[in-house]
């Protein structure tokens, strides 16, 4: 039936029925056994019960590693997880799987992105709904119904305080369409600028392809425009109504297409990670990054690693900095089983971890990464 179920849904992409259209990537196969498959068994990195059955929610010790997983069975409408990784101390770990966040089971099936605030609550951005779910019990105590396709889920400190920032793709997944501030305390909209009109105060064009948090400045977004002369902008939104003040970032990398960035700051770095395709693409995707720049420069690259675990020429979804080591990247890739792994390298030397192995995870796989270090 899950076979079935899922052949239907790719019928249903390529009919572009429901409006909503389909997420990239959507070259995957039904591989049958291994834990999860079918219902049967617990998938991997599961916090089992004396009972056999799965914990969810509960605490998990910071730097904590978010991973947003969707579930590819045509029939569900919920059953999304946001997968919680403690990654330890320091560079040496140890990372420790914690409980899942499921919201007890009512996530949405397409479970894209999610932002962890530092009240414990954490946004859960999927196709029309975004749930605002408490860590430690894993209760929905909020929604907010009002988005389209989010693109990316981040953190921003507006002036009244912490905000959830949807980057909603409308019905798509290629460019930003609109930003939108939600209230946490009430999964109310706070603020929401549509990028393409003048009236709205935060008219960047329908070319930027990501957003995140600004790693310099919290209640600052980091946007990956597109443009020929920039890897990405630090934008102050208009919170007050006044015009957005707009800053380069970093430059443009030369012959790459970039397509997701993610920013992330503490006392003595401030990091930013893109993931991008260099025109070449004979080795395929590739990370990118920018350190405490001095100056608006490119950003450094391509690093690439994993090459036993990740299929080759390489393909990532997602890649965010490790807060844990400078040096290291955490990131989604597509998997040599037509899977998805979520693993761990660095740009100094050839280690690789595997983080999470996504032949175990059954009819599941990861779409984004986030991490919270408060």
């Amino acid at each position: 039936m899950r076979a079935r179920g899922v052949a239907l849904r790719i019928l249903i992409c390529a009919l572009g029925v429901g409006g909503l259209g389909c997420p990239p990537d959507l070259d995957f196969r039904v591989v049958g056994g291994g834990p999860g498959a079918d219902g049967g068994g617990p998938r991997d990195g599961d916090v089992p019960r004396a009972d056999g059955s799965r914990a969810t929610g509960g605490p998990c010790a910071l730097p904590m590693l978010l991973v947003t997983v969707e579930d590819l069975d045509a029939g569900a409408t919920t059953s999304g997880v946001v997968m919680r990784f403690s990654l330890g101390p320091d560079e040496a770990g140890p990372v420790e799987r914690c409980g899942d966040l499921t919201g007890q089971g009512m996530l949405g099936a397409q479970a894209w992105a999610a932002t962890r605030l530092s009240s414990g609550l954490v946004a859960v951005a999927s196709p029309n709904r975004v749930d605002i779910v408490d860590e430690a019990s894993d209760a929905i105590r909020g929604a907010y119904t009002s988005i389209g396709w989010p693109i990316d889920a981040f953190t921003l400190r507006a002036p009244p305080g912490e905000m959830i920032a949807i980057a909603d793709g409308g019905s798509g997944l290629d460019y930003v369409r609109t930003l939108t501030l939600i209230d946490p305390a009430g999964a109310a909209m706070y603020a929401s600028w549509a990028l393409n009109d003048p009236a709205s105060g935060l008219l960047l064009g329908l070319g930027v392809r990501a957003m995140s948090a600004s790693p310099v400045d919290p209640s600052r977004l980091l946007a990956l425009s597109g443009t020929a002369d920039s890897a990405a902008e630090i934008i102050r939104p208009p919170y007050d109504g006044a015009a957005a003040e707009r800053e380069t970032y970093a430059s443009a990398v030369s012959d790459t297409s970039l397509r997701t960035v993610y920013g992330w700051g503490d006392a003595t770095y401030e990091r930013a990670v893109w993931v991008g395709t260099p025109s070449s693409g004979s080795e395929g995707d590739a990370v990118y990054y920018a350190m405490s720049p001095g100056g608006v420069t490119p950003p450094l690259g391509p690093v690439r690693g994993c090459d036993s675990v990740c299929a080759q020429p390489l393909s990532l979804v997602h890649a965010i900095p490790d807060p844990t080591l400078n040096t290291r990247f955490i990131a989604i890739c597509a998997g040599t089983d037509t899977t998805r792994h979520v693993v761990r390298f660095k740009s100094t030397d050839s280690s690789c971890e595997r983080l999470l192995d996504g032949t175990t995870v059954g009819f599941r796989r990861p779409t984004r990464l986030a991490v919270s270090t408060f």
